[in-house]
């Protein structure tokens, strides 16, 4: 599991090679940029998908740290489980 801010995030992405705009117009506020998104790995039983009715397989999912019952989102392209 790693806790990353979201202005971590933007460096990563920066380093990464991603065209970002930089305009204050289109930037998180200051206190945005300090939000905390947790990145682990996926359960062994998965997501469920919007419906609800069935579940999906990452490598990792990640949500916001303070509000983990909002909701996850998967990292990457889905896996496919073996039946």
């Amino acid at each position: 599991m790693m806790t990353l801010t979201v202005a971590q995030i933007y460096d990563l992405a920066c380093m990464a090679g991603f065209t970002i705009n930089h305009s204050a117009m289109f930037m998180p506020g200051e206190d945005e940029m300090e939000t905390e998104i947790t990145i682990r790995d996926c359960p062994a039983i998965g997501l469920l998908d919007d419906d609800n009715v069935s579940r999906q397989h990452y490598s990792l999912i990640a949500y916001f740290t303070e509000y983990p019952d909002e909701g996850s989102f998967g990292l990457g392209p889905e896996l496919v489980q073996a039946k």
